[in-house]
């Protein structure tokens, strides 16, 4: 589809015709040096997500009456 083609859609349809996906799977692996093994771990089980802010997305979702 053309630049001009494009313009001229309308991308408020219900059906979903026109939609685009925007996600790209990634299939690659990440490789950590050994050297830098020590630091990715700290950072990641600081990075960890808390079970106190879980309960409070849990809380929130209740609010918006989303189960998940």
């Amino acid at each position: 589809m053309s630049e001009k083609e494009w313009q001229g859609q309308s991308t408020d349809k219900k059906e979903g015709k026109d939609m685009a996906v925007l996600a790209k799977p990634i299939n690659r692996i990440t490789v950590i040096k050994k050297q830098e093994s020590s630091n990715f771990v700290r950072e990641f089980n600081d990075n960890k997500v808390t079970k106190e802010f879980l309960d409070s997305c849990k809380k929130a979702g209740r609010l918006f009456g989303k189960e998940k």
